[in-house]
């Protein structure tokens, strides 16, 4: 969205097709390959000068190689350009198996897309080093221009939210003030995609928050920052924006960026769920990560997240947390710690809300570890298979999973404490139904948009997970 707003200030003609939102959820086996037909025939009499597909995860990768691979088979001459972070941080290996992408954009995509359209349209190259940027074929080698400098956000201009098609469809709205992250964590990429952590102008903001509440009647909103909370000034003046066009929202935050005597406020303004990424109360754990440059910052990462937990449950605010189970070279002492510190949180809630139904629950997020190519982790498996880690290797569309992190931690006991973390979580009434109201899109509309792509098995599924829903039963 921002890339197409970006072009189209620039005079160029865009046009974004959501894929599960256009044209449905491919949610049986033939599934996908009708929506590529469906694009295809959407396409086919249109003027392109070029399609570009944002890559973030593994999945949208894989089905973005499939787009590209149909598109060719039309029309070989159309250039085919990747982008995103899993194209960003696999950039060699797409260029090599697949011929059908013609270049990949690294990082940030908005001047370097304006250059390649254009050349394209000027009738030059885009295989040149005069693009910043760019990673291409050059015979057999894979060629990667210089990287440009980060652009400046004030620059670019709200989201023009007409690009979307089907606005009726997205039950919940998402804002981004922020790009990139100070931070260094082991596992993450986000030092791969942007090296600088930059904030958006406050009036574009409130700009922007603007145009959503003309365009959409839904209040619900995702604050897509992975460090909300970090500039206490900057984020209410963001919550006083929200509260003033009547949005409730949920917001992300790191366990040692937020400081807890602001969550009181920004509950009033309409915050009513917080995931907290605190991934592993261990402090061995949070070492091997990097969450903090020594042990001395420790004890201030759990007394933070301590106070943030017992906030929310005094202000009616719902945690999620999020928890990286079996991280290379964690042993049961470290999850133990996990477990030890989410049972502290759980009968500080029973004091709050003796009645089990009561209050706005605690959600507990437990995954088991994937290596990103690229992250600091994944030059250092050699030095933690010494340790006794294995994995289970992956490839462009499936991400590399930890299974045995260490000769002490086999992968059935990471799954155990899993299924044991996730039976801790107290789900309520007011839980389900903030949660439902995050869901990214509207199941039933994208079902009823065309039923041919679900399987009776999965639409049993969903209509007994809508009666538990209903009935706030809980989960476990």
């Amino acid at each position: 969205m921002t890339l197409a707003t970006y072009l189209d200030a620039k005079g160029v003609d865009v046009r974004i097709i959501d894929m599960e939102l256009d044209y449905g959820l491919p949610l049986n086996e033939n599934g996908e390959k009708k929506l590529i037909n469906h694009f295809i025939d959407d396409i086919f009499f249109e003027k392109i000068d070029w399609i570009g597909f944002s890559t973030t995860t593994h999945d949208h990768c894989q089905t973005s190689v499939n787009l590209a691979l149909a598109v060719k088979e039309i029309n070989p001459e159309i250039p085919i350009i990747f982008g995103g972070y899993q194209a960003t941080i696999t950039t060699e290996d797409l260029l090599k198996k697949y011929n059908c992408i013609d270049a990949v954009v690294v990082s940030e995509g908005e001047r370097t897309s304006f250059n390649i359209h254009q050349r394209i349209v000027n009738g030059q190259s885009i295989f040149t080093s005069k693009i910043k940027n760019l990673a291409f074929r050059n015979n057999d080698s894979i060629m990667f221009s210089a990287r440009g400098s980060l652009i400046d956000l004030a620059k670019i201009p709200p989201l023009k939210f007409e690009f979307l098609e089907n606005m009726d469809k997205y039950p919940i709205m998402s804002l981004l003030s922020s790009r990139g992250c100070p931070f260094n964590c082991a596992y993450c990429t986000e030092q791969i995609m942007r090296n600088r952590y930059r904030v958006e102008p406050m009036k574009k903001i409130a700009r922007q928050v603007k145009v959503m509440q003309e365009l959409n009647s839904v209040r619900n909103m995702g604050i897509n920052d992975p460090l909300f909370g970090i500039n206490s000034k900057r984020t209410k003046q963001i919550c006083q924006i929200l509260k003033d066009a009547n949005y409730s929202f949920a917001y992300e935050t790191r366990a040692d960026v937020f400081k807890p005597s602001m969550l009181p406020e920004i509950q009033k303004t309409g915050g009513e769920v917080m995931l907290l990424g605190l991934e592993s109360t261990s402090k061995d754990t949070l070492l091997r990560m990097n969450k903090f440059v020594d042990e001395s910052c420790y004890h201030q990462y759990i007394q933070n997240a301590t106070k943030l937990i017992d906030m929310c449950f005094q202000h009616d605010v719902t945690p999620m947390l999020s928890l990286m189970l079996g991280y290379p070279g964690d042993t049961l002492i470290d999850l133990q710690s996990t477990v030890d510190f989410l049972n502290k949180s759980i009968a500080l809630y029973s004091r709050y809300y003796p009645d089990e139904d009561a209050g706005p629950g605690l959600m507990i997020c437990p995954h088991i570890v994937f290596i990103s190519p690229q992250s600091r982790l994944s030059y250092q498996l050699n030095d933690y298979k010494k340790k006794g880690l294995s994995y289970e290797e992956g490839d462009l569309f499936r991400p590399t999973m930890v299974k045995n992190p260490s000769s002490k931690l086999k992968h059935t006991a990471v799954l155990n404490y899993k299924k044991k973390l996730l039976m801790l979580s107290k789900i309520t009434p007011k839980t389900m139904d903030r949660l439902m109201r995050l869901v990214w899109c509207d199941f039933k509309k994208l079902i009823e948009h065309d039923p041919t792509l679900v399987t009776n098995d999965i639409l049993s599924t969903l209509s007994a997970y809508q009666i538990l829903v209903k009935s706030n039963r809980k989960l476990h």
